[in-house]
């Protein structure tokens, strides 16, 4: 019986890990190379749509903070985002990024479906968009409350 509880307890703890703000694992196998800039998001692994993405917001560099912010990425198996995107408006097209957002995160919720993934349905917390040093980050919202 201890043998038959061992795999499913490594599933579940695997699904149960706690995202990471703004750098999220993407989980599908696949080809890990960068498309190509051709290629139609909708043609794209997962993976190589979070590279897409990644590669789209760049350093996320802005001149003022209005140019910072924070979009939903992927999807957790009880439902809301893994974790959250920071991003700037200042060198790329928003609507073309929450596009590709929108198509990864729609992978990531079919693959956890598909694979029966549960996790600990625990709410990711949406951080606040701030500027430092001309890079827009991430930051906890009762941390930035502090700094108004």
């Amino acid at each position: 019986m201890k043998k038959m509880l061992l795999p499913l307890l490594v599933t579940v703890l695997a699904a149960c890990s706690p995202p990471q703000l703004s750098e999220p694992q993407p989980q599908a196998a696949g080809v890990a190379s960068m498309p190509s800039g051709k290629e139609p998001v909708s043609a794209m692994t997962q993976q190589q749509l979070y590279q897409h993405i990644q590669q789209m917001v760049g350093k996320a560099a802005a001149d003022e903070v209005s140019q910072c912010r924070i979009a939903p990425l992927g999807h957790k198996p009880c439902g809301g985002p893994a974790s959250y995107l920071v991003y700037s408006v200042r060198d790329l097209d928003e609507a073309t990024l929450l596009a590709a957002i929108a198509q990864y995160t729609a992978l990531d919720q079919a693959q956890q479906q598909a694979a029966g993934l549960v996790s600990d349905c625990s709410i990711v917390p949406e951080p606040v968009a701030t500027l430092q040093h001309g890079v827009c980050v991430a930051m906890p919202a009762h941390l930035a409350s502090n700094l108004e």
